[in-house]
C-alpha cells in the first residue's frame, strides 16, 4: 500500500471542465447549478478523510433537479472517455510510480476507482481526491464498499500512510512442496484502529492469495542462485543474502511482500538449512 501525494487539481473545476461541452442548454443549467454543492461536498470530503470519519457522510443520488444517473455521466461519458473535456485530469490522476497499484503494491494501475462509490455519492463523481488510481483486480475486489465505521475504511492512498511501520509478515510453510503464507501484525506504535484498518484492506484486497502466489513463484526464479550460495557456503551464506535482500527492498518499500519473504527466508533455518529445495517439488507439479 503506496501513498501517492494527494491531487492537486480543484473540484469545481474539474466539475466545469467536464461540463463545459454538454449541449442540453436545460441540462447544463441544471449541471452548473451544482457546482456550489460539488465544492462544498468535496471540502466536507477532505476534511472528513484527514481524520478518517468519510464514513460519517451522507449519500446522494439524485440532487438538485438532477438525477443520480445523470451526475454520473459527467465522469463516464465527459471524464473517462477519450477525447473528452475531463481526460486530461483522469490521465494526469492516473500517472502514478512505476504505474504500481498503491493499493496492493504490486499490479499495474488501469483504472481509477471511487473511493466513495458514485452509486451512492453522486456529488463526489470527478472529485479529484475520490479518484484513486487503481489495477482491475483492486477495483473489483473493493467494488462499491462503503465504510461503516473508522475502523473499516481501506487504504486511501492520498490520506494515509502504512509504511510508517512493517505490519506485513510472512513466514515458511515447511511442507513439501513449501508454501508462504502472509499476514498483517500490529505494530507496538500502532492503536487499534490502523491496525483493523489495514487488516480490513488486507482482507478486502485478497492479498494473502496474490502474495503468496507471486512469493513462490519469486523462489522459484532464485531458485538457481539459492542452489549456488548453499554449495559456496551452507546455511549461514544462505542466511546473510536472504537478510541482504529484505533490508535493500525495505529501504524503498517498507511492507514489499518480497522484503516480508526475504526477512522470513532468513529467519527460517529449515529453509537455509535446505527446504529451499522443496522448491523443485513446485516445478514438478
Amino acid at each position: 500500500m503506496k501513498r501517492l501525494p494527494k491531487p492537486e487539481n480543484d473540484a469545481g473545476d474539474t466539475y466545469a471542465a467536464c461540463i463545459s461541452r454538454v449541449r442540453d442548454r436545460e441540462l447544463k443549467s441544471k449541471l452548473e447549478n451544482l457546482r456550489d454543492d460539488i465544492e462544498e461536498s468535496a471540502a466536507n470530503y477532505d476534511v472528513k478523510a484527514q481524520s478518517n470519519q468519510l464514513h460519517e457522510i451522507a449519500g446522494t443520488g439524485d440532487y438538485g433537479g438532477v438525477s443520480g444517473s445523470e451526475i454520473q455521466k459527467v465522469y463516464k461519458d465527459r471524464m473517462a472517455k477519450s477525447g473528452t473535456p475531463g481526460r486530461p485530469i483522469y490521465d494526469q490522476l492516473m500517472i502514478v510510480p512505476q504505474r504500481r497499484c498503491p493499493l496492493c503494491s504490486h499490479r499495474d494501475v488501469s483504472t481509477l476507482d471511487h473511493y466513495l462509490p458514485e452509486s451512492e455519492f453522486s456529488l463526489l463523481v470527478v472529485t479529484p481526491f475520490n479518484l484513486v488510481p487503481s489495477c482491475k483486480d483492486c477495483n473489483f475486489n473493493k467494488k462499491t464498499f462503503v465504510p461503516s465505521s473508522s475502523e473499516n475504511h481501506t487504504f486511501h492512498p492520498y490520506y494515509d500512510d502504512f509504511d510508517d511501520a512493517v505490519w506485513l509478515v510472512a513466514h515458511i510453510v515447511q511442507s513439501d512442496p513449501l508454501g508462504v503464507q502472509f499476514q498483517p501484525v500490529k505494530p507496538l506504535a500502532w492503536d487499534d484502529s490502523k491496525f483493523n484498518r489495514a487488516r480490513h484492506h488486507f482482507e478486502k484486497m485478497k492479498l494473502h492469495a496474490l502474495y503468496s502466489d507471486n512469493a513462490v513463484s519469486e523462489l522459484i526464479e532464485v531458485r538457481a542462485i539459492l542452489c549456488e550460495l548453499f554449495s559456496l557456503g551452507g546455511c549461514e551464506t544462505l542466511t546473510e543474502e536472504m537478510a541482504a535482500r529484505e533490508a535493500s527492498i525495505r529501504r524503498a518499500r517498507p511492507n514489499s511482500w518480497r522484503a516480508a519473504l526475504f526477512a522470513a527466508a532468513a529467519a527460517d533455518v529449515w529453509f537455509c538449512e535446505g527446504g529451499f529445495k522443496n522448491i523443485e517439488d513446485i516445478l514438478r507439479l
